[in-house]
């Protein structure tokens, strides 16, 4: 499959649609949390803009795991130097 098939693919586009419309979400969340904060609850700019950021940045993260576009995994991979076991202890 070439990249060109891969970019212009249902599923890609589907994701990439999905993950703007999540990002235009969190623009407008940030700018009325900012808002609000500065302007009624007189809380001065920089610390709203950073309880904005904060509270933007978990519902990006969290809308992203909901549509799809982000995977947890269960089980932690194995792999580096743990999983050879040169840096466990030696046992001589």
């Amino acid at each position: 499959m070439s990249i060109r098939d891969k970019l212009f693919s249902k599923q890609f586009v589907t994701k990439g649609v999905k993950f703007a419309f999540i990002g235009a979400v969190g623009t407008v969340l940030n700018l009325g949390i900012l808002y609000g904060l500065t302007t009624y609850a007189h809380v001065y700019y920089i610390l709203s803009e950073l309880i904005a950021i904060l509270i933007v940045f978990a519902f990006n993260y969290i809308g992203n795991i909901m549509v799809g576009n982000i995977k947890i995994e269960s089980e932690p991979r194995m792999g580096g130097s743990g999983a050879t076991g040169r840096d466990s202890p030696r046992s001589d």
